[in-house]
Parts: structure tokens; sequence; C-alpha cells
């Protein structure tokens, strides 16, 4: 199969339509053949329908051998529609536009070889929604051709997916001879156990079966009739178990009645007994309780004396104790009352020194500047008492008090 038979054969007719035609009698001539891709036996029926622009324009079919003819204008572009039920549809491109006037009476005409194959599930040829070749009129050879750089492409991708899916369809017709050998073994296997009533290997080579042929019929009656024959056998035990438990169930409970009674007689007489017992149990342990209780009254009565006794003491004791405690912390909290009051009169008394000293080491350093400042522009300032150094400021004159700054004039 070659590269372009898996869209369409193409044969350009290189002899010219010599036929003498008016301008508005020229047309093209588009024809061909349609066959059967896989078997290439030609095919009757198929629909080779041209549209324009989306609309119709002709509709041919094609004979018992294959073959097709129609005419195509000029100057136009034609979408050409190959179509047959349950085959996959195919259509091509023809352009004739821009073929001048004085070379259409020896333009070629178009025959044109299509190959349709079955539609399948398994096909994936959406590609094939669009046109697969396009024919155009080439100025340089002055003939209509084919657009290989459009129409190549998807001739490969078309080969290879009829390709694999022939590969697969063979693949699976291989699998399905295969499948047949094991379900005839299995359906074999199957009778083979159904008849020494081995149920379990029977249902399972039946299932085997229907698994590999689900639309066939004969395993599922098969495994139909195991169902029923089970449910038969299964029935038939049941009914067997509940006789057979009704009978042991008669006889179990006809024991249990002679038990029950003979029980019922010796917890009668063990009843009267423990009764006798019990009365004489308790009358001599009212008794003994009796002589207990008074024992216990005396011991009490005693205990109690004695704790009273003990509690009077030691609350006496405890009074003392915590009168003693009391005096101790009055005395402990006088004492640190009276250290704290020490404290603070001697940080007093501290802060006071510290406050004169630094309040007369101010005024000293005060004077010392003034009497510097005063000697360098020529005055004396005479200081006050030593002893109201502390208390009074110094007093300047008027001139020393234009140089308490420290900067000098030239009178």
């Amino acid at each position: 199969m070659t590269l372009f038979r898996a869209i369409f054969i193409i044969f350009i007719l290189l002899t010219a339509t010599v036929q003498a035609q008016t301008p508005d009698e020229q047309k093209i001539a588009l024809s061909g053949i349609v066959s059967e891709y896989y078997s290439e036996s030609t095919m009757e029926g198929v629909s080779i329908k041209i549209t324009e622009n989306g609309n119709y324009i002709h509709n041919v079919i094609s004979d018992k051998k294959g073959r097709y003819e129609l005419l195509v204008d000029y100057e136009k572009e034609y979408i050409v529609l190959y179509e047959k039920a349950n085959f996959v549809p195919k259509k091509i491109i023809v352009n004739t536009k821009g073929i001048p006037p004085d070379k259409r009476n020896s333009v070629n005409d178009l025959f044109v070889e299509m190959t349709l194959f079955q539609q399948h599930k398994d096909l994936n040829v959406a590609f094939l929604e669009k046109p697969i070749g396009k024919a155009i009129y080439d100025p340089k050879m002055r003939e209509l051709d084919w657009d290989m750089g459009y129409t190549a492409p998807i001739a490969q991708k078309l080969n290879q997916e009829l390709a694999n899916f022939k590969k697969n369809q063979e693949e699976r017709e291989l699998q399905e001879k295969l499948n047949l050998i094991k379900y005839a073994d299995a359906m074999k296997a199957g009778d083979k156990a159904l008849f020494a009533q081995d149920f379990d290997n029977a249902r399972k080579e039946y299932q085997k079966a229907t698994s590999l042929f689900p639309d066939k019929e004969e395993p599922k009656k098969k495994l139909a009739l195991i169902d029923e024959t089970q449910k038969n056998k299964e029935e038939a035990e049941r009914l067997e178990a509940e006789a057979k438990a009704k009978a042991e169930a008669e006889a179990k409970a006809k024991a249990e009645a002679e038990a029950a009674k003979k029980k019922e007689e010796e917890e009668r007489l063990a009843k009267e007994k423990a009764e006798a017992e019990a009365k004489l149990k308790a009358e001599q342990e009212a008794i003994a309780k009796a002589e207990k209780e008074a024992a216990e009254k005396r011991e009490q009565e005693e205990k109690l004396a004695k704790e009273k006794a003990e509690a009077e003491a030691k609350q006496k004791r405890l009074d003392e104790e915590a009168k003693k405690k009391e005096m101790e912390e009055y005395r402990k909290k006088m004492e640190e009352e009276n250290a704290i009051a020490e404290a603070k009169a001697n940080a007093k008394a501290e802060e006071e020194r510290l406050a004169k000293e630094k309040e007369d080491a101010e005024a000293k350093q005060q004077q010392e500047e003034m009497e510097n400042n005063a000697n360098e522009a020529g005055f004396t300032i005479k200081s006050s008492s030593s002893n109201n150094t502390s208390n009074k400021k110094k007093k300047l004159s008027k001139a020393a008090k234009q140089f308490a700054g420290g900067k000098k004039i030239k009178l």
C-alpha cells in the first residue's frame, strides 16, 4: 500500500481537453473510481457531493464498478465529499481559481481514485473531518496539481492509524481464537464437574467461560441450573436439619422438665433444713450481739472520757503557746519598727549632710569664678563672711556683674 493509497490515488491527465468550447461552456472534468481500502474492491453507491461556500452544487453516485464523473467551473473553490453509510467519509478541495482564460482549453482534467473504510469505535480519524487533499493550479507547470505540502502529512497520519488499527484487529482476532479454545475447555471442565455434582468447580469453570464471552447463553444457563440444584439441595438439607433439631429440642425439653422437677424437690428439702439452721444461728447471733454491744458501749464511754481529758489538756497547752507566740511577735515588731525609724533618721541626716556639702562646694566654685573674672577686668570682689556662704548668695558690683560670664572688655 503506497503513501497516497490511504487518501486517494490521483491521476492527472496530461492530455488537454481540446474540444472547442466557448468561455461560458468551459469546465473541468472530475472523475475517478471509489474502492474499499483493505480489499481494494470497487464500491457501488458512494455519494460524491460538491459544495461551494457551504452551498450544494451537484451530486453523483458511483456505479457498479465504482466509477463516477462530474464537471466543475473555473474560478471556484469546491469541497468534494465522498460518503456512504457505515463508512468514514472523506473530502477534498478542488480550487480552479487563477487559471488564465487562454490556458483553459489546454489545462488537464482530474482523475481521483478514492478509498473508503468502514467506521469503527477504535479508529481515531477525527482529523478526516477536514479535507484530506487540495488540488490547485500551478502556473509554472500550467496544470492542476495536488498541494503535497498539505496532503502528505495527512496521508502519513492516516496510513499509520489504519496500519495500527489493522494490527490491533489481527491481534484481537487471534485473541478471539484463543478465547474460543479457552471457552471450549472451560465448558468441558464445567460439564464434567457438574456431572460429578462438584458444583463449586463447575460454577468456577462456567464463570470463566462467561468472562471470556459474556454474550453466550450456554454457560449462563448452566450457572442457573447449578443455582437451582444447589437451592433445592439446600432446601432439603434445611428441612432435614429442622426436623432433626425439632426432635432434639423435644427430647431436651423432656429431660429438662424431669430434671427441673427433681431439682425442685431437692431445693424444697434443702430450704427447710436451711431455714431451721438459720433460725438457730440467728438466736445464737442475737445473744452474742447483745453481749458484744454492751461491751462496746462500756468501751466507747471510757474512750470518750479519756479523749475529752486529753483534748482539754491539749487546748490549754495550745492557748499558752499561742499567748507566748503573740508576745514574742509583738516584741519583734517593736524592735523592727525602732530599727526602721533609726535607719530613716540616719538616712535623712546623711542626705542633709551631703546636700550641705554640695551647696558649699557650688557656692565656693561660683565665688572663685566671679573673683577671677573681676580680677581680669581690674575689679576686686569682697566675699561675705565664710559663715554665710552656704545660706546667702554673693553680691557683685555692677561692673563685676558684667564679667560674670567670663568675657573681657577694653575701656
